[in-house]
């Protein structure tokens, strides 16, 4: 295959994973600094839940950010579709690779990417323009956010908090999931 081909997929599968990237911030409410840490190892299956529910649910053990307090947590999460999804991307499915993985490198992803396609992702849901008077590596500046909001991962964190307590589950229960 040719050099452009290889990129071209490559580029189209850290896309696809980085939508599931999304779905799974939204949906365990885990933030973006664990996200990026997430490694195979971390997830397993809640033994506690009948089988059925295993196919949606799993627990992940999310690793501590580099923040002040730096501490870890469990919690249980409906992500198992998503992180399948993820598995028919990535070459790297070890207990140790980074579920986040360069498919050309096989290194964490840089935050080159994880900056680049969250403007991408803004622009593409009509949320943002680009700024056309910017350049690469000037980071949110290279888009406009139509709302004049600030929009970042963290807002992902903050739309799984809204769904859960819309949903009814108990404020301890998301406080808990959140840490």
């Amino acid at each position: 295959m040719p050099k452009s081909s290889v990129k071209r997929k490559t580029n189209l599968d850290h896309r696809n994973m980085f939508y599931w990237a999304v779905r799974i911030a939204m949906d365990s409410g885990m933030r973006i600094g664990s996200l990026k840490k997430l490694k195979w190892k971390h997830i397993d299956e809640n033994a506690a839940l009948p089988e059925e529910k295993k196919k949606e649910w799993c627990c992940i053990d999310v690793p501590p950010e580099n923040t002040k307090t730096g501490i870890g947590y469990r919690c249980t999460a409906p992500i198992v579709k998503h992180l399948n999804n993820i598995r028919k991307f990535t070459k790297f499915k070890r207990p140790n690779d980074f579920v986040f993985t360069n498919q050309s490198t096989g290194k964490q992803w840089s935050s080159r990417i994880w900056e680049d396609y969250l403007m991408e992702l803004l622009v593409e849901a009509r949320l943002a323009d680009w700024n056309l008077t910017t350049k690469q590596g000037q980071g949110n500046k290279r888009i406009i956010i139509h709302s004049g909001k600030t929009l970042t991962y963290y807002s992902f964190r903050h739309t799984y908090i809204t769904f859960r307590l819309n949903a009814g589950v108990p404020l301890a229960i998301v406080a808990s999931n959140c840490n």
